[in-house]
């Protein structure tokens, strides 16, 4: 490789790795993670969990993803595009079993493994706060405000992941009811129409696991005392 060709590669893996610096730092001022190391094990572990499940169903990704529990009190759940994850206190909140939680994680990991972060990203509130805070331009802020139609088919893939892992796929949709229930009248008209279509998706789509049981298994000590907190 010519020496001008060495220079372009660094110089757009430095401005990769900025952006991605940016980019955390940001999500961290809008989804303060807590600070307790404990939660965020736990949270790892279930992380674990559902990569190994993705490999099962023959989806792999090589980046190292990370996960982190927000003090945040609204209903969130968020990737950057780049590998973390952030989960409010307030979602943990509305659940009241670990396949919920298990489910809204296989969500958010499908949106990497569909690669939804990959496309052109959309201007956006947050994309618009990200730019006036960073300097970056709008299109290098994180795309979280993904179409309905990423939504479905991130819906589509975690009820495989949930399978894999070994819970019911019926428990997404419990974890997008716990949802629609407590936002739904807070939202725009449109935002609620998606949230419906994706709850008739979901429905649609537990018919293709005829041979599972759901059941209420009961939710490790460790998650239910992380729940439990969240609700103090």
């Amino acid at each position: 490789m010519s020496c001008s060709g060495l220079e372009k590669e660094n110089s757009a893996d430095w401005q990769r790795n900025n952006r991605r610096e940016l980019t955390r730092n940001w999500l961290k001022t809008q989804f303060p993670p807590v600070s307790s190391s404990q939660d965020n094990l736990i949270l790892s572990e279930i992380l674990e969990r559902l990569l190994y499940a993705a490999e099962r169903a023959h989806f792999s990704s090589e980046r190292t993803f990370r996960i982190y529990l927000s003090c945040d009190t609204g209903r969130t759940a968020v990737s950057d595009g780049f590998g973390d994850i952030y989960i409010s206190q307030g979602l943990l909140k509305a659940f009241d079993n670990d396949g919920q939680l298990y489910a809204t994680l296989a969500h958010e990991l499908s949106h990497y493994f569909l690669k939804h972060f990959s496309i052109s990203q959309n201007r956006s509130s947050q994309s618009e706060d990200f730019a006036q805070t960073t300097g970056l331009p709008h299109e290098s802020g994180p795309r979280l405000n993904i179409n309905e139609a990423d939504e479905i088919a991130a819906d589509i893939l975690s009820l495989k992941l949930l399978h894999f892992s070994g819970f019911s796929s019926r428990h997404a949709a419990q974890a997008l009811g716990a949802i629609y229930a407590t936002i739904s009248g807070k939202l725009p008209p449109k935002q609620n129409v998606t949230l419906r279509n994706r709850l008739d998706y979901i429905e649609q789509e537990i018919a293709n696991y005829p041979d599972e049981t759901f059941y209420r298994r009961p939710t490790r000590r460790a998650i239910a005392d992380l729940m439990k907190r969240c609700k103090n």
